[in-house]
């Protein structure tokens, strides 16, 4: 079984405006409730993977590439399993 964490991110003004638009809310409303989550630096450091979500290139792409990494993360497991 692969256990693995992603973080899916941007730029936090981005993160703000998204916000904003999807909730219909102030951005120091965004703001204070993102004073109460994790810092970004510490949820990149805990994650496996980090894709930017960064409205540049589309995210189907950096996802396909992630999960190709999974699957071949996964093969290698099993292969090791196999061989012990």
């Amino acid at each position: 079984m692969v256990d693995k964490v992603v973080l899916i991110t941007a730029d936090e003004n981005v993160r703000i405006e998204r916000v904003v638009r999807r909730d219909k809310i102030a951005p120091e409303q965004v703001r204070a409730r993102m004073s109460h989550q994790l810092p970004e630096t510490e949820k990149k450091q805990r994650a496996d993977f980090v894709i930017y979500s960064d409205d540049e290139k589309p995210l189907i792409d950096k996802t396909k590439k992630l999960i190709e990494e999974l699957i071949k993360i996964r093969n290698q497991q099993i292969n090791e399993a196999a061989s012990e």
